[in-house]
């Protein structure tokens, strides 16, 4: 074998072996755009996913104060869904419709949230936080409330309400003043 033709046979082998590590590489490349890209997408969902739970969040609020029954109502997945408020005195048993009759009655309410977590894939998610009921600006009563929500027709929708109730003479509450 001539020096030429081995000199040749080791550069093809060369070319041969950076064109492998090249493809290699570029191989690579690829996966980690596609990577990046398919995270940037399933982070994307994930904010947008949050924040249309917090529209849900916002409207729950916003319906006490307006007492706008027709617009609390769209906010659940039917009208009797699990609605279990637990004290002192035991259980109460309700519905999103009673809640809001309730609101109608006493007039001028709001409902205060504190601390609120969102915890969601794409198909439920779960809302908690600490609240203050209101009436005409008085502490009516607070705790801890947790919805369980599913996604459905790309919109969320509550399944069930739970909360604590506490009285702000047997308790104080801990995020502010309460008119008395």
């Amino acid at each position: 074998m001539s020096a030429n033709s081995y000199t040749g046979t080791i550069l093809n082998k060369m070319n041969n072996f950076i064109n492998v590590i090249m493809k290699s590489r570029i191989k690579t490349i690829v996966l980690f755009l596609l990577i990046g890209i398919s995270t940037s997408a399933v982070g994307q969902n994930n904010n947008e996913d949050k924040a249309a739970i917090q529209q849900v969040v916002d409207r729950f609020k916003a319906a006490i104060v307006s007492e706008d029954k027709e617009a609390f109502m769209t906010l659940f997945v039917k009208e009797e869904i699990s609605w279990v408020g637990c004290g002192s005195r035991g259980a109460m048993f309700a519905s999103p419709e009673s809640f809001m009759s309730l609101v109608a009655q006493l007039g001028n309410c709001r409902e205060d949230f504190h601390n609120v977590n969102i915890w969601h894939d794409e198909y439920i998610g779960v809302v908690s936080f600490d609240y203050g009921f209101f009436e005409n600006d008085t502490l009516m009563n607070w705790g801890k409330e947790s919805w369980m929500l599913i996604k459905r027709n790309d919109q969320w929708k509550i399944t069930s309400v739970n909360f604590s109730i506490n009285m702000p003479f047997a308790k104080p509450y801990p995020f502010g003043e309460e008119k008395n």
